[in-house]
C-alpha cells in the first residue's frame, strides 16, 4: 500500500505550531515520542505550521497522555486522531462527528484548511451537532475538535488541558478506538 494511503492508518495527532516555530516544535514532538517509539515520526504538512505525528506503534490516546506529562514550548495546539476520515463530502465528516459526539454540554473547536473548507464549515458542524442533540457551550470542560488538512478530517473528544503558554492539549476521555 502506498504511504499515502496508509496515512490515514498511521496518523495519530496534528500538531500545531506556534507562528514561525514549526521546527523547534519539531524537536520537541520527537523528544516526546522516540522514548515511546523510535519510528515515530513528525512531517510537515502543505499547510504552514501544521505537523502529521505518525506512528505505527502508539495510540492517538498513548501520545495525548505522554504530551500531558511535558511542557511545549513552540506548540499552540494538539489534537490526538481519535477518528480520522478522509471526506470529500459534508455528510461523512458529519456522520463521523456525531459518532464521537457527547449528549452533555461539550465545547467545539474547529480548525479546517485547504480542500476541508469546502467539505464542511463550523457552522454546519454545530448545526448537525445540535440536531443530533448535543449542546454546545464555550465554557464546558469536554471539548469535540475538528482539525483537517485538505480532506483529511481529524475528529477528537476529551478535556482540554494547557500544555505550556498558551498552548492547548486534548486529552482523550473516552474510549479511544471507534
Amino acid at each position: 500500500m502506498p504511504a499515502e494511503e496508509r496515512l490515514p492508518q498511521l496518523l495519530k495527532a496534528i500538531a500545531v505550531a506556534k507562528p514561525q516555530r514549526e521546527s523547534w516544535l519539531t524537536e520537541e514532538l520527537y523528544d516526546l515520542l522516540l522514548p515511546l517509539d523510535e519510528e515515530a515520526r513528525v512531517e510537515r504538512s502543505s499547510f504552514r505550521d501544521v505537523l502529521l505525528v505518525i506512528s505505527a506503534r502508539l495510540s492517538a490516546a498513548q501520545i495525548s497522555a505522554a504530551a500531558l506529562r511535558q511542557e511545549f514550548s513552540f506548540m499552540a495546539r494538539l489534537v490526538p486522531a481519535l477518528l480520522i476520515v478522509k471526506a470529500s463530502r459534508s455528510e461523512e465528516v458529519l456522520e463521523a462527528i456525531r459518532r464521537v459526539a457527547p449528549r452533555g454540554p461539550v465545547r467545539l473547536m474547529v480548525s479546517l484548511r485547504g480542500r476541508g473548507k469546502g467539505v464542511a464549515s463550523e457552522e454546519a458542524i454545530a448545526g448537525s451537532l445540535r440536531s443530533a442533540g448535543v449542546q454546545l457551550d464555550r465554557r464546558a470542560a469536554e471539548a469535540i475538535a475538528v482539525e483537517s488538512v485538505d480532506e483529511l478530517f481529524v475528529i477528537s473528544y476529551g478535556i482540554t488541558r494547557k500544555c505550556g503558554l498558551s498552548c492547548t492539549l486534548l486529552v482523550i476521555t473516552g474510549p479511544s478506538a471507534f
